[in-house]
């Protein structure tokens, strides 16, 4: 048994239930996502079983180690190296220290950061701005969110949407997410794309 993956599906399991179960009524689309997560839960559990009743007994045999008497090294004086010369002064010259680079966006994660902007006065709705991000999702989407883009992990989830809130620009966010999220979260796989780019839209209404 993956002890590892048994937690993962475990938690994301134990938020999704949390989260409809706050409701009192579970529709049909909500129960065939929570059978999903049991169905994970218990492959996990059963994964990798070995048959009962196998003891293997490790034989080890002791070894008497022998005391060996240490020769003592001549001791060689190692030439000073020659001091190097000054540097020349350079006048004005910009510091030669490298800068770090910022994170590359790939072409994928740029496209799953596009934002679809309709000519439609629904669609213009669809991305007025918000004050916070959290605020602004309700509690069915933001648990759906955490247990889809986040493992399940509501700190991580809370700490990511405290760092936007606190970000001036859609660039500063995506460059964040670059570097901390998107990968570490596995966005780009095709079952989760859509879902981040839905989170990404509101994540843009931030910074309008």
């Amino acid at each position: 048994m993956n002890i590892t993956e048994s937690n993962k599906h475990f938690n994301k399991l134990s938020s999704f239930y949390k989260s409809v179960s706050s409701d009192g009524e579970i529709n049909s689309i909500e129960m065939d996502l929570l059978k999903s997560y049991v169905l994970k839960f218990y492959e996990s559990l059963t994964s990798g079983e070995t048959s009962a009743g196998t003891n293997v007994k490790a034989q080890t045999k002791k070894v008497e180690a022998v005391p060996v008497k240490a020769t003592p090294e001549p001791v060689i004086e190692k030439p000073k190296p020659a001091a190097a010369p000054p540097a020349e002064p350079r006048g004005n010259a910009v510091s030669d220290t490298p800068k770090a680079k910022p994170a590359t966006i790939s072409r994928e994660m740029k496209s799953l950061f596009e934002i679809e902007k309709g000519k439609e006065i629904s669609d213009k709705l669809s991305i007025s701005k918000i004050n916070d991000i959290g605020k602004s999702m309700s509690i069915n989407e933001k648990m759906f969110t955490i247990t889809e883009l986040f493992g399940g992990n509501q700190t991580d989830f809370d700490g990511v949407i405290s760092k936007l809130n606190g970000l001036s620009s859609y660039q500063e966010a995506q460059t964040f997410l670059a570097e901390n999220v998107v990968n570490q979260n596995s966005w780009l796989d095709e079952s989760k794309v859509k879902k981040a780019k839905t989170f990404l839209k509101l994540v843009y209404r931030r910074y309008i």
